[in-house]
């Protein structure tokens, strides 16, 4: 599979994950950096309704899942869009719908911003 080039995260993400305790921190950071090095998502599938969010699955805790959206910019990106477990599945998904558009158009300025950045600094 081939590497995404960028990684992503909404804030509603980060509002979640940093809520967690470092250990669980660390593996859910483990297994979106081995997706974005890799491509290989893991045990992943698409949410019925939800076009074009899928759903990371971590085996561990509460049955941790990562809401994600994944799609050509600029190279392969992938955007991690809301945080949460198997009881909060329902309502992380309907999250996770109502900040796509808005999180990708931020994560494709930011995109824009890393590639400018590259650019300058390159050229002096």
């Amino acid at each position: 599979m081939k590497p995404y080039d960028y990684l992503k995260t909404s804030t509603q993400f980060n509002d979640w994950y940093f809520s967690l305790d470092a250990v669980t921190q660390a593996r859910i950071t483990i297994r979106a950096e081995r997706a974005r090095e890799t491509g290989h998502l893991g045990d992943h599938h698409g949410v019925k309704g939800a076009d074009g969010i899928s759903e990371m699955r971590l085996d561990f805790g509460p049955g941790y899942r990562l809401y994600y959206t994944a799609w050509e910019y600029r190279g392969r990106a992938l955007l991690l869009l809301v945080g949460g477990d198997k009881s909060t599945q329902r309502r992380d998904i309907g999250k996770a719908k109502a900040i796509l558009a808005e999180a990708k158009a931020k994560a494709e300025r930011e995109i824009d911003e890393e590639i400018r950045k590259r650019e300058e600094e390159q050229h002096g």
